[in-house]
């Protein structure tokens, strides 16, 4: 194929999501020219992951009038509006999903389509009784129909990170010999928010004279800065994210919500953990299994988000398992045991 359209989704943690489907596609056809459609916020970001491929903004009006065309279009957004919009273009295949549309979730649809053909079924959210799976095995399986029959590839090892830091080798090297939390406190949603309240509370456990904790905030979360800051906590506060990817060089592990920012944690390797109130962390957990795990309380209210999320405890003892973590597996598990019941590795 000589000429690839991807779509990427709109969403930070949903596009690194899908950069499993795309590392696959980008691997492969490397001698291509692919085109890739995604939100204008994180351009810069995917500019410096693969300098040879163009990347244009999904609401750039000039492209969406121009008329090209392409062997192939993967659509990993799967959102019929924006697919609409290339009715100009000509594609002699394509590749889309309608997971997360209202009928799919309902119905059971036919997920994965090939020239507006269902070739696959599958759910991936817990609804008429199937068990939720990871969305990122939904990006793998479209790239997947995007090769040739015949040729027999695997899905990327489950041990490398789908964003790459150049100065991996350098990251983990620092003078001061403290351990470097990163805290997320904000996200997409508030109801997707650990308490603020908690967060304070952590700090307090947590802070001493051998970590050094970074707390993210966006524009959005302003009304969160003044709680920080008279912790005496570092408050980076709404920088672009290539910025944010940078400040993220030199931590040691982060706790967060699920939003983009843990999932940008996730892609360059660096620990987790991934608080989950609303959403089901079994789809929606970054994809990496490297020092990194969830906490959901099952019990959870939206209405009682203080009262019914998890305890400030559980995070502390976790925070202190990735602080502290053996190389022995026997005293790992030993360790892990004494988490606390609602807290799980990722698998």
């Amino acid at each position: 194929m000589e000429r690839i359209l991807v779509i990427l989704p709109s969403g930070i943690g949903d596009a690194i999501q899908s950069f499993v489907g795309f590392r696959i596609i980008e691997s492969y056809y490397k001698e291509s020219r692919i085109v890739v459609l995604v939100g204008s916020n994180i351009i810069k970001l995917l500019s410096k992951q693969f300098p040879k491929i163009k990347f244009v903004s999904n609401r750039s009006f000039a492209f969406f009038e121009s008329k090209q065309q392409f062997d192939l279009l993967i659509d990993f957004n799967g959102l019929p509006w924006l697919k609409a919009k290339l009715h100009l273009h000509e594609f002699h295949k394509t590749i889309a999903h309608t997971c997360f549309t209202d009928k799919a979730i309902m119905d059971g649809a036919d997920c994965i389509y090939v020239n507006d053909t269902p070739v696959i079924n599958t759910i991936f959210f817990d609804a008429n009784g199937y068990e939720p799976k990871p969305a990122w095995t939904l990006y793998a399986k479209m790239a997947m129909l995007a090769l040739p029959q015949d040729e027999a590839s695997e899905l990327p090892s489950l041990t490398q990170p789908v964003l790459t830091n150049k100065k991996s080798t350098i990251r983990r090297v620092k003078s001061s010999g403290k351990t470097v939390i990163g805290l997320i406190p904000g996200g997409s949603s508030k109801e997707k928010h650990w308490p603020i309240s908690k967060h304070l509370r952590f700090i307090k456990l947590i802070k001493s004279n051998k970590t050094d904790i970074r707390v993210f905030i966006a524009r959005s979360e302003l009304c969160y800065m003044k709680h920080f800051t008279r912790q005496g906590i570092k408050v980076i506060f709404n920088q672009p994210i290539d910025k944010i990817y940078d400040f993220n060089r030199d931590l040691d592990f982060t706790i967060a919500n699920d939003t983009g920012l843990m999932h940008i944690s996730g892609a360059l390797g660096i620990g987790i953990l991934g608080i989950f109130l609303e959403t089901t962390p079994k789809v929606w957990f970054t994809y990496l299994a490297n020092n990194q795990g969830f906490i959901k309380n099952p019990k959870y209210q939206p209405k009682r988000r203080h009262q019914s999320s998890p305890s400030v405890l559980d995070v502390y003892r976790y925070a202190n398992f990735l602080q502290n973590k053996s190389r022995n597996p026997v005293a790992q598990h030993k360790q892990f045991k004494k988490l606390g019941r609602q807290i799980m590795l990722h698998d």
